[in-house]
């Protein structure tokens, strides 16, 4: 049965998502997972070095790894007619995607039922980003994604300088002496 991310969605899996803050280096015990979770996801590309197919496979890709989202349960499928949306644009078409939230033309964002990737971060990460720029692909889908199912940034950073930080943080921003985890 496939079901969307909503109110209900988010507080089913709320204390199991809260496992995957976890970095990909530390080993999670046993969990449980709750209901397994289906979500739709529409793809677009509006630019011209990336295209649409392409966007879907990464985010796709990156979605079913077992370092993600599957640990909470959570599997993501491609369907053009759902209401979930995942847009890579320019940085000008990001602000205007995501007003009212304020972008500067640096920042990707989910707003309501959308996640828009800032088509620059995607093809150049960020300051201090010390990733490889797929690792940062993959740290810009999960945790665009992490707030489209509900997710938000974490109140603490890495326990202590130098450990991985939590995917939810706000690592584009800056790390803080952490370093940088897609997971």
């Amino acid at each position: 049965m496939t079901r969307h991310p909503g109110r209900a969605l988010v507080a089913g899996v709320v204390a199991a998502v809260a496992a995957i803050v976890v970095s990909a280096a530390a080993e999670v015990g046993a969990q449980d997972p709750g209901s397994p979770q289906e979500v739709a996801l529409a793809f677009e590309s509006q630019v011209d070095d990336v295209s649409t197919q392409q966007l879907q496979d990464n985010a796709l890709a990156t979605l079913a790894d077992p370092r993600g989202w599957t640990r909470s349960g959570f599997t993501f499928k491609a369907d053009d007619a759902s209401p979930y949306r995942v847009i890579l644009a320019e940085p000008a078409a990001v602000d205007l995607l995501c007003a009212p939230i304020k972008t500067g033309g640096t920042l990707s964002c989910q707003n309501g039922n959308t996640v828009v990737l800032n088509a620059d971060r995607w093809r150049t990460g960020v300051e201090g980003w010390s990733g490889e720029i797929d690792a940062f692909r993959q740290f810009e889908v999960n945790h665009a994604v992490g707030h489209l199912i509900g997710q938000f940034h974490p109140a603490n950073r890495c326990p202590k300088a130098g450990e991985p930080e939590a995917v939810m943080a706000s690592q584009t921003t800056g790390l803080e002496g952490c370093r940088p985890n897609a997971w």
